[in-house]
């Protein structure tokens, strides 16, 4: 973590600057591996009290306080509060949302596809959906783009054996041949 501290309307003093680093340094467990993050301390007077000013960015996030108070340690003290509680709340949001997309691919995994028949009669449905007809990969490719889906599964229409065509980030599709 970088710490740059501008004092504003009173002389700069070490005990202060020491101070400051010492508990916003404390925010480094909340930050995790943001170590280009950089914190950006005003400690000012002015005819309202004593202000802090702080100002956290890192890759994942922007964060600012302000406290003013009748002393500079009690400003710095609140202003962590204030910051150390929008951290906490921005770094629950990503750990949710990542739990989000956890449980989505595990919900995608979860769907049961039925496969019934043998040899020319062979069906492929999604379970308590209509029977899909079989199709070549060319054929799902094209379906998947049209529709606008991330993967499909479908009953391959020359061998009669299941195969799902996905689209990965960088927009390749990839076909898997799916096993009994």
């Amino acid at each position: 973590m970088n710490f740059n501290i501008t004092f504003k309307d009173f002389t700069p003093s070490d005990h202060l600057r020491k101070y400051a680093e010492q508990r916003l340094g404390k925010l480094g467990r909340f930050l995790g591996k943001a170590e280009n993050a950089n914190i950006h301390v005003v400690l000012s007077v002015g005819k309202l009290g004593q202000k802090a000013d702080v100002r956290i960015t890192a890759d994942h996030l922007d964060v600012t306080g302000t406290e003013v108070s009748q002393d500079m340690y009690a400003s710095i003290d609140m202003v962590l509060d204030t910051v150390t509680a929008q951290v906490k709340k921005l770094s629950e949001r990503r750990i949710d949302k990542k739990r989000r997309a956890g449980k989505e691919r595990d919900d995608l995994a979860a769907e049961r596809y039925v496969l019934s028949g043998k040899g020319e009669g062979r069906q492929l449905a999604l379970e308590g959906e209509e029977v899909a007809d079989p199709l070549l990969p060319e054929e799902a490719a094209e379906k998947l783009q049209r529709e606008g889906l991330e993967h499909i599964v479908f009953l391959h229409a020359e061998y009669l054996t299941v195969h799902m065509i996905y689209r990965k980030a960088n927009g390749e599709l990839y076909l898997i041949e799916m096993t009994e």
